[in-house]
């Protein structure tokens, strides 16, 4: 992208600021972030699984805002749940996840 965007600076009028449209190349960094948000975000939510579980067995429909909660309550706590045991699922050296050797070969 770097290659192909222009380095030409745009000023915005009737102020100082000055901006470029192309951002210079990626870092190894960069990569990585962009890897780790498009993997957090391309599974789905595992409360769908709950709300569709409730309506084709027990043949009851959930409010939206029970449902839409109920998603959200489940993610936050999640993410809050792999904050607390970073330390223990993250960062110990007993616990690898194969599935993650494949992009830390391709980063290296």
């Amino acid at each position: 992208m770097a290659a192909t965007l222009p380095s030409k600076t745009i000023k915005v009028p009737l102020t100082g600021w000055s901006f470029s449209l192309n951002p210079g190349p990626f870092t190894l960094k960069e990569h990585v972030l962009i890897t780790i948000f498009a993997s957090s975000g391309a599974g789905g939510v595992y409360a769908v699984h709950i709300i569709t579980s409730v309506k084709a067995f027990y043949h009851k429909d959930l409010h939206i805002i029970a449902a839409f909660l109920l998603s959200q309550t489940t993610q936050m706590m999640g993410y809050g749940w792999a904050g607390l045991f970073r330390k223990y699922l993250v960062e110990s050296p007993y616990m690898w996840w194969p599935s993650n050797l494949v992009l830390v070969s391709v980063f290296r």
